[in-house]
């Protein structure tokens, strides 16, 4: 596979869907990264809008004569992230060779580029994925500050991975096209949509390192502090596990008897758990069980063809209806 140009030609990609503020602090942020290692690229901005009403526009707009980068803007009015985050690596500038994902309520460290660029280059990687870490609000709860539920895997600087996240992600494009990977629209009410990627990319044979020292944060909204989104997210989480094993995607089926056993192994996990809360009486250690209960679950229904769409529950909460 082809090299990047020197200096590379990166276009970060950004999703966003009525976040007007976040989205605004993270285009400040990316006009403020460093490149301590000397591979400054030719950098671009390519902000897809998720929102009928394109209000993302007005910010792309006002922002875009103050930052030091050419920001692009498109809108997609299908209320479907996978539909969306298609349209994020096919409108990107046609000679960025680099691909940037990051989450429009996501902030960068200073040098978050600079080290995805780094283990790219030096590893000649296809795919280079970077630690997101929650940030929490002054009140946030103890047992969920204690509870490590959103905390992501963290590896050593340069592992190879057979995973990866869309909040976080450097890809090479000719790589991704060539392979004719996309996000499953199928998977674009549920969520799921990034493993189910991440895992065609790793099926597919491409290079997936882990750069340790690209950090971003993700704050935790208010709305998912509660016991009930943990459990609709491992609900979520386990189907779309077990929708790809029965076959949603031709490139990573795997027998259905390894997800009956490993849904099995996470229901006893929770049951376990619960008999022993009389000894523990820890409420973090209550919700882990009841999560590994319902991801347990999410994997069954999945197995049997059923799609659990989390994101269409919720919007559809938010609005009343």
């Amino acid at each position: 596979m082809a090299a990047p140009h020197f200096p590379p030609h990166v276009c970060v990609c950004i999703c966003t869907y009525r976040r007007n503020e976040p989205l605004e602090r993270l285009l400040l942020a990316i006009g403020r990264l460093t490149f301590p290692s000397g591979l400054e690229p030719d950098l671009r901005v390519h902000v897809v809008d998720n929102n009928p009403d394109g209000s993302a526009g007005t910010v792309v707009e006002r922002l875009a004569p103050q930052l030091p980068f050419p920001v692009g803007y498109q809108q997609v009015g299908q209320q479907n992230i996978s539909a969306v985050r298609n349209a994020a690596l096919e409108g990107a500038p046609a000679d960025a060779d680099l691909l940037a994902l990051i989450d429009d309520d996501e902030e960068p460290s200073p040098e978050w580029l600079d080290h995805l660029l780094v283990v790219q280059r030096e590893c000649d990687a296809d795919v280079v994925i970077g630690p997101v870490v929650p940030a929490f609000s002054a009140d946030a709860p103890a047992w969920i500050r204690d509870g490590g539920f959103f905390d992501l895997a963290q590896h050593p600087d340069r592992t190879r991975l057979d995973d990866g996240i869309s909040g976080n992600a450097l890809l090479r494009r000719s790589a991704v096209s060539l392979r004719g990977l996309r996000f499953d629209e199928r998977l674009g009410l549920s969520g799921g949509e990034d493993q189910a990627f991440f895992r065609s990319v790793a099926a597919s044979g491409l290079d997936i390192r882990y750069a340790a020292d690209a950090l971003v944060t993700e704050p935790v909204p208010q709305a998912r502090l509660s016991v009930r989104y943990l459990l609709e997210r491992e609900r979520r989480k386990g189907n779309t596990l077990g929708l790809l094993d029965r076959g949603l995607d031709r490139r990573t089926p795997r027998p259905a008897a390894i997800r009956l056993l490993k849904s099995a192994k996470y229901l006893a996990h929770g049951v376990g758990g619960l008999l022993l809360l009389p000894v523990t009486r820890s409420r973090s250690s209550l919700v882990w069980s009841l999560c590994r209960v319902a991801r347990g679950a999410g994997m069954l229904t999945g197995l049997g063809g059923r799609s659990f769409d989390q994101y269409k529950i919720q919007n559809a909460r938010a609005t009343g209806h």
